[in-house]
């Protein structure tokens, strides 16, 4: 601010002009920063010190950029920031760098290089479809959703694996400049292994990313019978295996340049997790006797051991968590061991049953607490499966029925809701969520249809309806999919995983919509007949939000 009330913002010099942007970029302020950081961008360059104000301006943008696109996943603009990290990539490509299809760099700037690959590893965080247009196969119309997905997921990868380049550039650059100072007699640099530590460390880091990407394009955690666990697809799939293991081998460079790297051993141990969970427990263990404050170690020994039933130990590793961060982990995790204590209701008497409700609905909760850190997709898809346990004691409900009828309708909504945003952020790629979020359509179109007491059904979306409950079949087991090619090893979902309707009642009430369509168009017809007032045009609007006729004629 005094800087601004001093000399204003026109003719300033490039050097302060780029010191302004840094403070602001230090204050959170980054589109500020940006458009000065552009300023110096678009000056000509003729003396040195206006090449080095350029060269930090491009630096300093692309790490603007980088916290810009953060922000947009923060609040669920995935396009926006895929647009961001792209800017962030020219700018450091155009104002620092010249690249090639082989990837050389002219300049030395490993730092440049190591935010370049921060930037692309970044775009491991978005959804895969937002990577249609990055590649031929992936923007091309096509029918078929599977194709359309792989394709995008092959770009996400393709995308994110330029990250690795970037990293093993600057490893190289880092390892040339040791060995010409170590010729020279100039030992004195006792950080050089923390930094070729740190720069393998980036390496595995990224190779984990590509790993799990490709994890969760093959339908990673999808249940139903299928061999989708992380595990499972290390043991089957030779690409998966190769990746995870070039992630341990980085991570072990990462650790033979400095064994006492904490950071190291923890992505040592979320790379084994695949492979071996036994040591992957030992590398976790290992990094938090090296630093006891490290919340991604805890958070991962914790879920480790959720996983594997150890449910002491994954208590004391969340409590452990919860003195050193504020993560949605550490509430993700408590979720899940209050899930672990929940069985089939068929196998419970009455009172087990009423307290595997309890701890449901604590699960909900625990799931809530973790949304309000931060918008995980773990979480989001928790809470889905969760919120419809309510926990209500049956004297409650027959004292207020009506509050009780609006707890389960809200409870409804919340789930549908949070398991659309969920496949949102993920690109549906989990078949599981995914048939169930279908199973979800079909229910709140099957609650409207009765709501409107079935004289009218909400035209947009009787042909989907159809089409979906053409695909589900619904009966006394549960419901089972037999829709896309893909999906047809995916065996059931148990209905007791969701509080829906009586299945049968579903498909009852689903017969009569489709009988009903022929007879939509008529009364859509008929009520356009009888729009003879702004009154009544609103009044239809009002009840039918989806049907197009009556938006028209309004």
């Amino acid at each position: 601010k005094s800087l601004h009330e001093v000399v204003g913002e026109e003719n300033i010099r490039s050097d302060v002009l780029c010191a302004w942007a840094q403070v602001e970029l230090d204050l959170g302020l980054y589109d500020e920063a940006v458009s000065k950081f552009e300023n110096v961008l678009s000056a000509t360059t003729t003396a040195t010190s206006s090449f080095t104000s350029h060269t930090i301006a491009a630096y300093g943008q692309g790490t603007a950029m980088l916290a810009i696109a953060r922000r947009d996943v923060g609040e669920g603009k995935f396009g926006m920031a895929l647009t961001h990290l792209k800017k962030g990539i020219n700018s450091l490509v155009n104002g620092l760098l010249s690249s090639t299809q082989s990837v050389e760099y002219k300049s030395d700037f490993s730092c440049a290089l190591k935010l370049l690959g921060d930037i692309y590893s970044f775009g491991a965080s978005l959804p895969p479809d937002i990577f249609k247009d990055e590649n031929g196969s992936a923007s091309n119309d096509d029918d078929d959703s599977n194709t359309m997905m792989a394709a995008c997921s092959k770009a996400q990868i393709s995308f994110v694996s330029k990250g690795e380049e970037a990293y093993r550039r600057a490893v190289n650059m880092i390892q040339e400049k040791i060995d010409a100072e170590h010729k020279e007699g100039d030992d004195e640099d006792n950080d050089s292994e923390l930094v070729i530590a740190a720069a393998m460390y980036d390496v595995g880091s990224n190779l984990l990313w590509q790993a799990r990407l490709l994890c969760a394009s093959l339908g990673e955690g999808s249940g139903g019978g299928t061999k989708t666990t992380t595990m499972s697809l290390a043991e089957n799939s030779k690409e998966v295996k190769s990746l995870f293991q070039r992630s341990i081998d980085a991570f072990l460079q990462s650790i033979d340049a400095n064994p006492t790297f904490a950071t190291a051993w923890c992505g040592l141990g979320c790379a084994l997790m695949a492979t071996d969970p036994l040591l992957a427990q030992h590398a976790f263990c290992r990094a938090l006797q090296l630093d006891k404050s490290l919340p991604d170690a805890w958070a991962n020994l914790g879920l480790l051991y959720a996983e594997y039933g150890n449910g002491e130990a994954a208590v004391e590793a969340m409590d452990a968590l919860t003195q050193v961060a504020d993560s949605p982990l550490m509430w993700i995790g408590r979720g899940m061991l209050l899930e672990n204590k929940y069985s089939s209701p068929l196998t419970l008497n009455e009172a087990e049953a009423k307290s595997a409700e309890v701890k449901l609905c604590q699960a909900a909760d625990a799931y809530r607490a973790a949304l309000q850190v931060a918008q995980h997709p773990f979480a989001l898809l928790g809470l889905s499966l969760t919120s419809r346990r309510l926990g209500l004691q049956e004297s409650a409900v027959k004292q207020n029925h009506d509050y009780c009828n609006a707890a389960e309708r809200m409870a409804k909504v919340e789930s549908r809701a949070s398991m659309s945003i969920y496949l949102q952020a993920t690109g549906g790629q989990n078949m599981g969520a995914k048939i169930l979020g279908d199973v979800m359509k079909v229910e709140e179109m099957t609650e409207r249809f009765i709501l409107n007491n079935g004289d009218m059904m909400v035209g947009g979306f009787v042909k989907d309806i159809t089409t979906k409950l053409s695909q589900l079949k619904i009966d006394q087991k549960g419901i089972s999919y037999d829709g896309e090619e893909s999906l047809k090893k995916w065996k059931s979902i148990d209905k007791s995983s969701l509080a829906l309707n009586d299945a049968n009642e579903l498909a009852h009430t689903a017969a009569k919509m489709t009988q009903s369509n022929m007879q939509f168009k008529k009364n859509v017809q008929s009520l356009e007949s009888e729009v003879d007032s702004l009154s009544l045009a609103r009044k239809l609007v009002h009840e039918n939000p989806d049907c197009g006729h009556l938006w028209l004629q309004f």
